[in-house]
């Protein structure tokens, strides 16, 4: 295997690693669950809420303050299309990947929840083995990768607007 692309980078790598623009994310329930469970006004108010993922979140008002939410997950899953479809079901509050919130379709069923708060980019990443000077192929397919990913030619975007779907590599 020449590369291969995780969307948490390693903290503690033997393989050179190529970071691509982050993907912003946002937190995400259907029309439906807000009007059965309310929406909550503060981060810690996630904890009495069914909710669909993994993990802590890392949430962020901008500032220099961050909140940890460990929430109890209805649903316990890393993939964001299986938490989207769950989301649109009415089944709980996600971190979505903003282009899929905002794709048409998808986002008149959504209600954005803590608007002020943003959980942590995702930062994919590839990662390979070599030696100081890259080997042209993986060079050659690294640099098209990154001609693609977080432009609007990004295959995930689709019919979302462009603007504010994506970072700097973190």
């Amino acid at each position: 295997m020449d590369v291969f692309f995780k969307i948490v980078p390693p903290r503690d790598s033997t393989r050179r690693m190529r970071k691509f623009p982050s993907t912003l994310r946002g937190l995400y329930a259907a029309t439906e669950y807000v009007q059965r469970a309310g929406k909550p006004d503060l981060p810690n108010e996630l904890l009495g809420h069914a909710c669909i993922g993994a993990g802590t979140w890392k949430l962020s008002n901008g500032s220099a303050e961050v909140v940890e939410v460990a929430p109890t997950f209805r649903v316990s899953t890393y993939d964001p299309v299986v938490m989207c479809d769950l989301v649109l079901t009415g089944l709980g509050i996600a971190v979505l990947p903003l282009y899929m919130a905002r794709q048409p379709g998808i986002s008149q069923r959504l209600v954005p929840i803590l608007p002020m708060w943003h959980p942590r980019p995702a930062t994919i990443s590839a990662l390979y083995f070599g030696p100081a000077a890259l080997a042209p192929k993986i060079k050659v397919f690294l640099d098209f990768v990154a001609e693609i990913l977080g432009t609007e030619r990004d295959p995930r975007v689709k019919e979302a607007p462009f603007e504010g779907l994506f970072g700097r590599p973190e």
